[in-house]
């Protein structure tokens, strides 16, 4: 990335100046070869391939800062709408009133309408949409991610489980606390009539 007057573009040793100065920002992040770029100009989002072509159109408050490296999508997201694409400009899923988290290793989670009628689904790299029906809450939503293909979520009864990268319930809603799975391992918790929390781990089956 180079800049002048306040201005990004992309240079190349090879090629020179193959994307000229006129975007307020170009994010690479080290990812040499990743096939496009997000960028953002005049307040819009979108991408750029390596010519310097716009692949996803600069319409978006929002795009993921890189593809997935898994999976190569991008959630580009305008207010309560989102679209799918993938980092060639692809069109995966069109847009629709949604909110969703970014891909990571990839699997996405995102949920439709607002609290309390919010209907959470999951998505995996191929577009394919799962709802969760007896969710009723995802903790850090905009930055939660499966760990070890499992994801903590709550149920209408306020108790807590884990699903797997299929949606299916593989911890049932038992405990009172629940954390992401670090490693082969999480912890989890159950509350007493006194209101203590007694505390234990579960591994990876």
């Amino acid at each position: 990335v180079v800049a002048n007057n306040n201005k990004k573009g992309l240079y190349d040793s090879n090629q020179g100046l193959v994307v000229p100065c006129e975007y307020d920002n170009i994010i690479t992040g080290g990812y040499d070869k990743s096939p496009s770029f997000a960028v953002r100009k005049d307040g819009n989002s979108g991408y750029i391939n390596r010519k310097g072509e716009i692949i996803i159109p600069l319409r978006y408050s929002s795009v993921s800062r890189f593809p997935d490296p898994n999976s190569g999508l991008v959630v580009a997201s305008n207010g309560d709408y989102c679209a799918i694409y993938d980092q060639y400009g692809n069109n995966i899923v069109p847009s629709r009133q949604a909110t969703q988290c970014d891909f990571v290793d990839g699997m996405s989670v995102g949920y439709y309408g607002e609290h309390p009628n919010r209907q959470y689904f999951i998505m995996d790299k191929y577009g394919k949409e799962t709802r969760l029906t007896d969710v009723e809450f995802i903790d850090g939503f905009m930055m939660c991610e499966f760990k070890s293909g499992r994801l903590p979520v709550m149920n209408t009864e306020s108790k807590w489980g884990y699903i797997d990268t299929k949606g299916n319930l593989i911890v049932p809603y038992i405990y009172d606390e629940a954390e992401e799975y670090s490693g082969d391992c999480t912890r989890v918790g159950t509350r007493l009539e006194d209101g203590a929390v007694i505390y234990k781990y579960l591994d990876v089956d």
